[in-house]
């Protein structure tokens, strides 16, 4: 689902902050990588994760520092492959990300398009109030810089947060937010929405 917002996002609905902090005894055991692209369709665009899995280049900082600074380099991942087709009652989709145990959550905007996290507010909202399951945002600039309320500046592509946990088969859903830039003074703001479906048993941190 795209959605189209020319005004203010407080008009949309179900749109939850992820709470600050992770609970005290969370330890990410992988790092889970998504790259998104766009494709424009006659008037529609589709949107969908070109790249999708298990980072197998070491830890968080490893794949941050891969993707930043002034020659960003390719990622390796390893596809989690669906648990009986779909959680939730619903297949998976090439929007969605699969999780199935505690970890970082790495979502990307590709660099063939321009655009970015919104420079507003947050880049990342839940659909629903999941608690502390989802936490520990950041926004990463092309330098490096994190920041947590918003971007710090323009050009800000890629997000990371905590999944801290999910009952078995549970499908949390997400907005991300973007600005989709058109000339140097105007952006239109579009909402996607993937989601993080759990991919097998229930995991705690």
């Amino acid at each position: 689902m795209i959605t189209m917002s020319m005004g203010e996002n407080k008009l949309i609905n179900h749109m939850i902050k992820l709470q600050t902090n992770p609970p005290p005894n969370f330890k990410a055991m992988e790092v889970v990588y998504a790259r998104y692209t766009l494709a424009a369709m006659g008037k529609k665009l589709r949107f969908w994760a070109e790249q999708s899995g298990v980072f197998q280049g070491g830890t968080l900082d490893d794949l941050l520092a891969q993707r930043c600074g002034p020659t960003p380099t390719d990622v390796v991942t390893v596809p989690k492959v669906a648990n009986g087709g779909g959680a939730g009652g619903r297949p998976i989709t090439d929007r969605d990300v699969l999780v199935d145990m505690p970890c970082f959550l790495v979502m990307e905007l590709s660099p063939d398009w321009d655009w970015q996290f919104r420079t507003q507010d947050v880049g990342v909202t839940s659909k629903e109030d999941y608690n502390d399951d989802n936490c520990d945002l950041w926004h990463i600039n092309p330098d490096g810089a994190r920041s947590r309320r918003t971007p710090n500046g323009n050009d800000c592509r890629l997000v990371v947060f905590s999944a801290v946990r999910r009952q078995a088969q549970e499908r949390q859903k997400f907005n991300l937010h973007i600005e989709v830039v058109q000339s140097p003074n105007d952006s239109v703001e579009i909402i996607i929405d993937p989601d993080v479906p759990n991919n097998g048993g229930t995991f705690e941190p």
